[in-house]
């Protein structure tokens, strides 16, 4: 479950999360709860045991398009307090594993004309990013969950 803490952004001190129960489901998924309340999915994929989604408070993580046990796509889907939902997805088009990466890879290049900017600077009245009344007022509504079914 190691890509699963990764994809949490969970410190190394709780990347041993012990499991304190399973179900198996119909359709031949395996769930299996973790302390602190997150679950994790299990599916056979190719033929072997993978983990294919978790659960933590407000957080969807799935894992598809597997190449050598390793997910090529990773979909995130939060939802916020208030109601509103972010969707990101993650497609690896190159998977390697345990290979040497240059330092360099994670160095940061900061061209020598970089100006810092914000968002606010970036969404004045008529700015590249402004939000018209109507938008907003749009933006407002999706955001508020239907009363019921």
């Amino acid at each position: 479950p190691i890509y699963w803490q990764a994809t949490l952004g969970k410190a190394k001190e709780d990347l041993d999360r012990a499991p304190v129960g399973a179900r198996t489901y119909g359709n031949g998924w395996i769930g299996v709860q973790l302390e602190g309340g997150e679950t994790l999915f299990l599916n056979r994929v190719d033929g072997a045991p993978l983990i294919v989604a978790g659960r933590r408070s407000g957080l969807i993580v799935s894992y598809g398009d597997h190449a050598r046990a390793m997910p090529r796509r990773i979909d995130l889907r939060t939802t916020a307090p208030g109601g509103a939902i972010t969707e990101v997805t993650a497609t690896l088009s190159q998977v390697s594993i345990n290979v040497e990466i240059d330092d360099r890879a994670f160095a940061r290049r900061v061209p020598g004309d970089f100006e810092p900017t914000s968002i606010k600077t970036l969404r004045p009245e008529s700015g590249p990013l402004a939000v018209s009344d109507e938008a907003a007022r749009g933006v407002a509504a999706e955001a508020v969950p239907s009363a019921g079914p």
